[in-house]
């Protein structure tokens, strides 16, 4: 629990995925399972900002409680997952 106390300072937390969060087997490590439900439990945000979709991602929103709007596509899209809402999307012109 004192891993928690030193994380509740903290109020949102962004990872990237790909290199960052998954090792070179696509897992999370326990420390960092750890260390992100005890963010949320503190009352803190956590969200990933990737280069993935939605359908790439879910699994792993879900398995880590992710409760803030998720950032895709490298920044063209945000989606809250929790509403299954898109906040924002911008594509490149033709």
């Amino acid at each position: 629990m004192k891993a928690c106390l030193n994380q509740s300072r903290y109020r949102l937390l962004i990872t990237d995925l790909d290199g960052t969060l998954l090792d070179s087997h696509q897992d999370i490590s326990e420390a960092n399972r750890k260390a992100i439900r005890c963010l949320v439990a503190a009352g803190g945000l956590y969200t990933f900002a990737t280069g993935r979709n939605e359908q790439s991602v879910a699994p792993y929103a879900a398995a880590l409680g992710v409760n803030a709007p998720v950032i895709l596509y490298n920044g063209a899209k945000i989606v809250d997952l929790l509403r299954d809402e898109t906040l924002f999307e911008r594509y490149l012109p033709k």
